[in-house]
């Protein structure tokens, strides 16, 4: 999986995911960076999930990882702990927010 094809299965994901109704809204960015860098949003708003690229304003959290840790995390061949752990992923801002992502990660 490539990261167009990855940002493709995220935005069809989104289309049909219902967020809880306690989620709170939320807008986070994956902040992709490397030889091809991507700073794509992912936003929670009024019960309705979308995956966009990412055009300023501001966010409730960040995610700032390489290519390869993104599709590592998103096919679940790594795991989001082990990533942070070992410092291939960083987050700014709200950490609890980042569970909503798991509605828009590819089956």
């Amino acid at each position: 999986m490539n990261l167009d094809e990855l940002f493709e299965k995220m935005e069809s994901k989104a289309r049909t995911a219902v967020p809880p109704a306690d989620a709170p809204d939320c807008r986070v960015l994956l902040d992709v960076q490397g030889e091809d860098p991507r700073r794509w949003l992912v936003s929670c708003q009024n019960g309705a999930v979308a995956v966009s690229v990412y055009a300023g304003g501001e966010t409730d959290a960040s995610i700032i990882l390489g290519a390869d840790t993104l599709i590592g995390v998103a096919t679940r061949a790594l795991s989001p702990a082990m990533a942070f752990f070992t410092g291939r992923l960083k987050i700014k801002g709200n950490k609890s927010l980042l569970k909503q992502l798991s509605l828009i990660w590819p089956d």
